[in-house]
Order: structure tokens, then C-alpha cells, then sequence
């Protein structure tokens, strides 16, 4: 894509936006990933389960029984990652499998009735939590932010899309 005035070259050096933002993102993952909020996580939920199990826990629940390729597309990670993960949430009663009807060689992986009591009690700690966060923020600023989290994650969504399809 060649620049214009409102897109530098890809080779440009990052503007000092574009530098802090890079910067918070991996201090958002450091967070994410760190054991103490894992650990408050669980005291607010009763919930022992990393952050990448509770994300395909929720897209199995909010995609009803769906077939584990097909899953591992939507969280874009690869079929092997997905399998393992969906395996330990089946020990663990959260999810079953089935036999894909339309393929027997496939299976369908649904949320069970622990599984679902799992999305909710740790959604509603993950809001609590939140709400506890911006409790000092301007009501304005939250809003603005949400707006520009939203923006941004479907702009990223839609950058993966015109690239090849995941394998």
C-alpha cells in the first residue's frame, strides 16, 4: 500500500503515538498473563482457568456445538493448540464432545451446564472487576474508551481478513 499523507510508509519509524501504543499493548499482555491477576481472578470467581481456556470456553458457549476446526479458525490458533485446550476443559466437565453429524470422522465440542456457570461467574468477576477499575474514571472517558477498544479490534479483525485464510 503506498503512503499518503495520513499513512506513513511501512518501513517509517513509529510516530510517538503509535510507540506508546505498541508499549501499552505489551504492558496489557504482561498484565493478562500475570500469575497475580490470574490469582485475583480465581478469588473473585472460585474459577482456577487461564485466560486462553476461558477464551475458547466462551467462544464454544457463544458458537453452540461447533466443530474444533472450525473453532481453532475463529480463535486463529492452530488445530493441535485448540485440541489440547478443549481436551482439558473436557476433563475438567466444562465441555463435551460429540460426533459431528454431517461428518462422523469429526467431532463438535458444546459448552456443558458447569461450563456455562464457569462463563458466567468469571464474566461477571472480569466486570466487576472493571467497573471497580473505571470507578473513577468520567463516565465520558470510559465511554470513549470502549468506543476506541471496539475500533480498534475490528480493525485488526478486518486486516486479518484481506490476508490469506489461516491453515
Amino acid at each position: 500500500m503506498p503512503a499518503t499523507p495520513d499513512t506513513p510508509a511501512p518501513d517509517a519509524p513509529p510516530t510517538d503515538a503509535v510507540a506508546r501504543i505498541e508499549r501499552s499493548m505489551r504492558a496489557f499482555k504482561r498484565i493478562g498473563d500475570a500469575r497475580r491477576v490470574q490469582r485475583r481472578m480465581q478469588e473473585l470467581t472460585g474459577v482456577e482457568l487461564d485466560g486462553s481456556s476461558f477464551v475458547a470456553l466462551v467462544r464454544i458457549a457463544e458458537s453452540g456445538p461447533v466443530r474444533l476446526t472450525d473453532l481453532a479458525a475463529q480463535l486463529w490458533l492452530d488445530l493441535s493448540v485448540v485440541s489440547r485446550k478443549v481436551r482439558g476443559l473436557e476433563e475438567r466437565g466444562f465441555v463435551e464432545r460429540t460426533s459431528d453429524p454431517a461428518d462422523a470422522r469429526a467431532s463438535r465440542a458444546s459448552v456443558t451446564a458447569a461450563g456455562r456457570d464457569v462463563v458466567q461467574r468469571v464474566s461477571e468477576g472480569r466486570a466487576a472487576w472493571l467497573r471497580d477499575l473505571f470507578a473513577s474514571w468520567d463516565e465520558r472517558d470510559t465511554e470513549q474508551l470502549a468506543e476506541l477498544i471496539e475500533r480498534f479490534v475490528d480493525d485488526i479483525h478486518a486486516s486479518y481478513e484481506r490476508e490469506a485464510p489461516a491453515t
